[in-house]
């Protein structure tokens, strides 16, 4: 890690700020990337926590089902190669998301295309995200996909939200912070054959 964490136990000022990302009736620590700008960043880690908390919020947040933000979040971090964001969300919302093992392991090596995608929203988002990634806007295709199964304001959201985790995953890889003990790892890579 390339910048040290904000540790226990909290007195203050530091406190105050530990309290505003503690969720209710949590007893885990914040996680590391939390308390690292908490330690180095204080006024930028209090300006990041309404967008963040936003998103992770289905009363505020238009993309209101679990599944579609995680499948967002899941694809931006497998293709910004960031561990640390994937790994969280898929130890706290994979299962709610409905991700089968193979599922995961697509979010990480596959296509949109791949057999584990047997929803057309779930090929679509993934499409997106990828567009996205690879070329900082969307297609009216990737456009149409996306409006077919989501809202305006859930596909401007959807946008933001990529953008979103694109950020939390440069300054997770930039920062080295290290894997959270509870967190998922990235699947191991398939094994190449002797033919291919």
């Amino acid at each position: 890690m390339r910048l040290d964490m904000l540790n226990p136990p909290y007195e203050g000022v530091d406190a105050e700020r530990v309290a505003k990302w503690t969720p209710p009736n949590v007893e885990v620590e914040p996680l590391h990337t939390v308390r690292m700008f908490l330690r180095h960043h204080p006024d930028l880690a209090e300006t990041m926590r309404p967008l963040a908390w936003f998103f992770l919020d289905p009363t505020k947040s238009s993309i209101d089902e679990v599944r579609v933000r995680e499948l967002v979040v899941a694809r931006t971090c497998a293709r910004a190669r960031c561990e640390y964001q994937w790994g969280v969300h898929q130890a706290v919302f994979g299962e709610a998301a409905g991700f089968t093992p193979e599922q995961r392991v697509a979010t990480v090596e596959g296509s949109p295309d791949d057999p584990a995608w047997d929803d057309e929203r779930d090929r679509a988002v993934l499409r997106a995200v990828d567009e996205l990634i690879d070329t900082a806007t969307l297609s009216d295709g990737a456009w149409q996909g996306l409006r077919a199964h989501l809202s305006e304001q859930q596909t401007l959201e959807l946008v933001a939200l990529a953008g979103w985790y694109l950020l939390n995953c440069f300054t997770s890889n930039a920062t080295q912070t290290p894997l959270e003990p509870f967190a998922a790892r990235f699947p191991a890579p398939a094994p190449v054959s002797a033919s291919g």
